[in-house]
């Protein structure tokens, strides 16, 4: 990883903050989202153990529930790490580079997960519409099941997009801070 200073935010509208108010605000969403499903499962686990405790049966959708909701979470992490270019990489050219072209090697990685998530979002949706047609589904509905694949990464894919021609614009017009 670089020690260099990150360049500025090319989008319309960015501030000192580095980011457009509609960008804050799909972060805030995003965010919100993400503490709201971790709630959910916090709530349905205790739930479902106070009613066992209780001597009641429990709820016998809570299992399956709860994993959905796990996923559901590990999604939505990715998502923000996208968004905050925290991701995994294992930037073996980064290193090989030189410095001035460290920028178009970040940028070209980033537009190819873009592309990559974006083709993932794709293919889910059309997953989601084979399975709905074949009628499957179980104890979670499949919109649910196939719906947080979709958004995640199409989010995910729109972060690194930005992320992308951030860093292109940067080795085009130079680097500024």
């Amino acid at each position: 990883m670089s020690t260099r200073a990150p360049c500025a935010p090319w989008w319309p509208g960015a501030r000192e903050a580095g980011e457009s108010r509609l960008l804050r605000a799909l972060a805030w969403a995003e965010d919100a989202v993400l503490v709201l499903t971790l709630g959910l499962l916090v709530g349905l686990g205790a739930a479902a153990m106070a009613l066992r405790n209780l001597g009641l049966d429990g709820l016998a959708w809570a299992e399956p529930a709860a994993r959905q909701v796990v996923l559901w979470l590990v999604f939505l992490g990715a998502v923000v790490a996208a968004r905050e270019d925290r991701h995994i990489a294992i930037e073996v050219l980064a290193r090989a580079l030189p410095a001035r072209w460290e920028d178009a090697g970040a940028g070209f990685a980033r537009l190819f997960a873009a592309a990559a998530s974006a083709a993932v979002a794709w293919h889910a949706a059309r997953l989601g519409w084979m399975e709905r047609g074949a009628g499957g589904g179980g104890a979670v509905p499949l919109a649910l099941q196939d719906g947080v694949m979709v958004a995640a990464f199409a989010l995910i894919a729109f972060h690194y997009l930005l992320h992308a021609l951030g860093r292109l614009r940067c080795l085009v017009r130079g680097r500024s801070r």
